[in-house]
């Protein structure tokens, strides 16, 4: 809420002080040189200079107090309006009739309050659906207990119990990910960049997914035509950014299916990029903008994924000022992401 006190601006002493001093300085100069020349100076001219000093000290002395006051007025008619329109929910305060000098203060404000609201909005929603998401697995968690105490059928009970290790699994990856985008999405993100070699950390991110490939018989690969790329980058935050690409390429792949991971190096434009591409069922050209954002999945009620996983690259991305497409793989059946991250330096190992 905004209030400013409104009432009478009284005049400073110093303000008094300055206008007194300017009409002594006046009169004393008028008297100078009747003193000093009374031959050549008529009295008449005298009390043509006398005659206006007065007269515009009276005048500064008024505009020092009405000009303030017709300014704070202003301002306190803004802050009246501002109140009123937070209680009708409105995030913005109307510009029209407000005098041009505060024109620039109501734009400010606005700024500021659209950005507050929308990171309220934004707060809201990241709320609601990581509380949904997270109710999924817990219910499981629930359901699977609930019927390994119930049977004394050995088969039975072995299976709920898997499906429980299943459904916490699922929700500690939640739980990471909500983390991740909440440290990424914060409003003052300071990543540690250094020196980083592309290949070693992609080539690591795929043998820790290999275990993941190959229970649903998937072939996954890496290759590279270089021994290493240097990029300067945050190596969390671009480990983060290839395992949420890579798992969610295995998550979508159907059983024998294939993942392929590919770096190179794109000397035009001094980039480094790596490519993940699968055969799994794709996204819409119409979703794929959709999907980068928090929460979205390309298949409305899919219990795979988080939903997480393209926002947070998308962020990782942004804030290494890069560039991620989502496109159609070239084998005419699946998805091709590919990220381009800008390199400063570049060195090679032997």
């Amino acid at each position: 809420m905004l209030g400013i006190e409104s009432g009478p601006m009284k005049a400073k002493p110093k303000q008094l002080f300055i206008i007194a001093l300017l009409v002594l300085i006046l009169i004393g100069w008028g008297l100078s040189l009747f003193v000093a020349l009374p031959e050549h100076v008529d009295p008449l001219l005298l009390f043509a200079i006398f005659l206006p000093v007065i007269p515009t000290g009276v005048l500064l002395w008024i505009l020092s107090r009405s000009i303030p006051n017709s300014i704070l007025k202003n301002i306190h008619q803004i802050s009246l309006r501002v109140e009123r329109d937070l209680e009708k929910e409105r995030m913005a305060i109307d510009t029209n009739n407000i005098p041009a000098e505060i024109v620039p203060l109501v734009t400010s404000i606005n700024r500021l309050l659209s950005y507050h609201h929308d990171r309220h909005e934004q707060e809201r929603d990241f709320a609601a659906h990581a509380s949904h998401e997270l109710r999924t697995p817990l219910a499981g968690i629930r359901l699977q207990t609930e019927i390994a105490m119930a049977t004394s059928d050995l088969q039975v009970r072995e299976n709920a119990l898997k499906n429980v290790i299943k459904s916490v699994d699922r929700g500690t990856r939640l739980v990471e990910q909500l983390l991740a985008i909440s440290r990424l999405t914060s409003e003052k993100v300071d990543l540690a960049k250094e020196h980083v070699d592309l290949v070693s950390l992609i080539e690591k991110v795929t043998r820790d997914n290999l275990a993941s490939a190959q229970q649903k018989h998937i072939e996954l690969s890496c290759s590279c035509p270089e021994k290493s790329l240097f990029i300067e980058a945050s190596e969390q935050s671009i480990q983060i950014l290839a395992d949420n690409l890579i798992r969610n390429a295995i998550t979508y792949t159907p059983r024998q299916g294939k993942v392929s991971i590919h770096l190179e190096r794109d000397t035009e434009r001094n980039f480094a990029t790596f490519v993940v591409e699968d055969t799994g069922p794709g996204i819409p050209a119409n979703l794929r903008q959709r999907v980068m954002r928090r929460f979205e999945k390309a298949e409305k009620g899919s219990k795979s994924g988080t939903g997480l996983g393209l926002a947070i690259a998308q962020r990782i991305v942004d804030l290494h000022a890069g560039r991620i497409s989502l496109e159609d793989s070239h084998s005419g059946k699946g998805l091709r992401i590919v990220v381009s991250l800008p390199k400063k330096t570049t060195r090679s190992l032997s």
